[in-house]
């Protein structure tokens, strides 16, 4: 199964990258581009079909589904802002725990570039594997 992203894919998670980050109103977030070597990066790193396994590369989120959607493995990503935004709270909760970390890699203010890759892994439980680098 040949999922690699389309054109249209990576002009859609550009789009919802910029769209977090404009969100967030700060003033000193940098304009987010694709770059074509962070995405070639990233894909050769989802066709190792390691799932949920960082590379120990800074800056990379993961998502793997049993779906070939793109935009809704990104919101999973995103949805991570409303733990974000409670995060004093949550952090009292469940100390030493951090679930918000896919959400401020989006956000995060001196990003300049992003690039991500899909793969279908059939090893994986969930073998949509998507990477996106920064």
């Amino acid at each position: 199964v040949n999922a690699q992203l389309t054109s249209e894919q990576k002009d859609s998670l550009l789009y919802l990258h910029r769209k977090t980050r404009d969100a967030v109103g700060a003033s000193n977030m940098q304009t987010l581009y694709w770059s074509s070597t962070l995405a070639s990066e990233a894909q050769a790193y989802a066709e190792k079909c390691v799932g949920l396994n960082h590379s120990g590369v800074m800056g990379e989120n993961l998502a793997t589904a049993t779906y070939n959607n793109v935009e809704r493995l990104y919101h999973l990503w995103e949805d991570e802002r409303e733990i974000f935004e409670e995060s004093d709270s949550y952090r009292k909760k469940f100390p030493g725990y951090h679930s918000f970390g896919h959400y401020t890699q989006i956000v995060w203010a001196a990003n300049t570039k992003v690039g991500c890759g899909q793969a279908y892994c059939k090893n994986l439980s969930q073998p949509y594997n998507l990477v996106c680098r920064y």
